[in-house]
């Protein structure tokens, strides 16, 4: 039984940037995690991804940071798009600001320019980003309804 269902609290836990996709699986088994940030190495392992899809677990990718850490050594190879077409739960960060030198608007255009995506792929990050946040449910179909609107 994982932790964070026990206590009834959402968790986050920093794993697979630095060490491999077993660190994931210990977050999520051991910890409880609901959200893994970086979680790069996720893609080496098709089971552990599959499961995250199936079981909600988001990973909070940062493009700018992955980069800089070197757990991604060339933005336009970054997982995260194959994070979308496996259907996790994948949103866009940008780590600490302050330290990498970006904004938000920075990940965006890093993400479409050098990834590639589309934009259908970063509304679907944006929506995902909605629908992992540790908010109430009223506040996120707030939140959802205001980007039904035209």
């Amino acid at each position: 039984m994982r932790v964070g269902t026990l206590l009834s609290t959402p968790v986050t836990v920093h794993a697979g940037e630095a060490d491999g996709p077993h660190s994931i699986r210990q977050a999520i088994d051991v910890l409880g995690a609901t959200r893994i940030g970086h979680g790069v190495t996720a893609a080496q392992d098709d089971k552990l991804m599959d499961f995250m899809a199936e079981n909600g677990v988001a990973i909070e990718c940062c493009l700018t940071s992955n980069f800089q850490t070197g757990a991604c050594t060339n933005i336009a190879e970054h997982p995260i798009k194959m994070f979308l077409e496996k259907s996790i739960m994948v949103t866009l960060n940008t780590d600490d600001p302050g330290v990498s030198g970006i904004e938000i608007a920075d990940e965006y255009q890093l993400a479409r320019e050098e990834v590639g995506l589309t934009t259908k792929q970063l509304i679907q990050i944006q929506l995902n980003g909605v629908h992992a946040a540790f908010a109430s449910s009223s506040l996120k179909q707030t939140l959802l309804a205001i980007n039904k609107k035209p």
